[in-house]
């Protein structure tokens, strides 16, 4: 008969059957690997669903550990699962805020003026850095003003510069109100406004 001596060999013999557990785990481990990536998944370009195959993988673990005989490590396992899961989100909660969350700002000026550089120089003179800038004109001209006032026959109103609006994104370590505040007192630009996030 062949057994080790640790008795984890498959042995047949006269009737008598040996059989490995660590077998029987190595196929919980396959089994739950699969299950766990199926939940992982990739929106954009952030992961999902992280936690979840975490879960998943402590669930199998914790089987396992009470099934081969070892409560205690069970146990100790369950309550490291509820600390980091329970009372770490709540610790990060205390912690300070970071001061270089990125800002959304859209700023409308004058076209045809320069005034594009301007903000930009002087956001960096603020210290805060820009992360993504997109340009959009404005697309009533002249000639559409004056038709419009035709039709309306309304005296034509008087010419206005074009107006440009500039949607960036900004981070510094400073409030994001020193930068409007800044930014607004350029000669040329008539608004500048902090685009909610959570706005539809």
């Amino acid at each position: 008969m062949l057994i080790s001596k640790y008795g984890f060999m498959d042995v047949i013999d006269a009737g008598r059957i040996v059989l490995d557990p660590s077998r029987v785990a190595a196929q919980i481990v396959s089994g739950i690997g699969f299950i766990g990536g199926g939940v992982i998944f990739m929106r954009r370009d952030a992961v999902r669903g992280l936690t979840t195959a975490a879960a998943i993988w402590f669930t199998a673990a914790l089987g396992m550990a009470r099934g081969a005989g070892l409560p205690i490590l069970a146990i100790a396992t369950t309550a490291a699962h509820f600390i980091v899961m329970v009372l770490f989100p709540k610790l990060l909660k205390q912690l300070p805020r970071s001061g270089k969350q990125s800002t959304e700002l859209t700023i409308s000026y004058e076209d045809s003026r320069g005034l594009l550089r301007t903000i930009l120089v002087s956001c960096t003179q603020l210290r805060f850095a820009i992360d993504g800038v997109r340009l959009e004109e404005e697309n009533r001209s002249t000639e559409q003003l004056l038709d419009a006032a035709d039709r309306e026959g309304t005296a034509p109103a008087a010419p206005r510069p074009r107006l440009v609006t500039l949607t960036m994104l900004v981070h510094g370590n400073r409030p994001v109100s020193h930068l409007i505040t800044g930014l607004g007192a350029i000669d040329g630009v008539h608004e500048v406004r902090k685009i909610d996030p959570d706005h539809d």
